[in-house]
């Protein structure tokens, strides 16, 4: 699929990648949610989804489909994952969902670049609620390239 496309405008990767991967602290996710929202017959399911984009990091299909608006949605998913920017999401439901760990088959992605630091109380209660099949590590790097942690994520998360 990637070898199929030619990218002859580069700025149009980065403007359609910036819709999808962008920092929250910085206004631009207010800005698309904003945009999608002020659209008519927007569906409480998008607004979930939007919901779920900007505060754990996942996407569902249908909003980046939204979000890249007739755009090659499958090419731009399938760069992503290859550039270890997105990969295939682990869960879609919420905490206060009954199907909490619901695997998505509809191409939902995880963005690990939007993921926020959690609070220690919600550390500690993941830790308190670990049982004997999970392992939990924390790691502290003095020095870290911007972006190599996100790729871990994505890397340990594909495999």
């Amino acid at each position: 699929m990637l070898s199929q496309i030619v990218v002859i405008r580069p700025q149009w990767l980065l403007e359609n990648l910036s819709r999808v991967i962008c920092d929250p602290e910085m206004g631009h996710m207010e800005r698309h949610k904003q945009r999608l929202l002020g659209d008519k017959g927007f569906s409480s399911q998008l607004r979930d989804a939007l919901e779920r984009w900007s505060t754990r990091g996942v996407a569902s299909r249908e909003l980046l489909e939204g979000l890249w608006e007739g755009q090659p949605v499958e090419y731009l998913t399938e760069l992503m994952k290859s550039m270890l920017l997105a990969c295939p999401s682990p869960w879609i439901g919420d905490e206060d969902e009954e199907d909490e760990d619901e695997v998505d088959e509809e191409g939902a992605l995880l963005l690990p670049s939007i993921l926020r630091p959690v609070d220690d109380d919600v550390k500690r209660e993941a830790f308190e609620q670990l049982g004997g099949d999970h392992a939990l590590a924390y790691v502290d790097f003095r020095v870290l390239p911007q972006g190599v942690f996100q790729r871990l994520v994505a890397s340990i998360v594909q495999s």
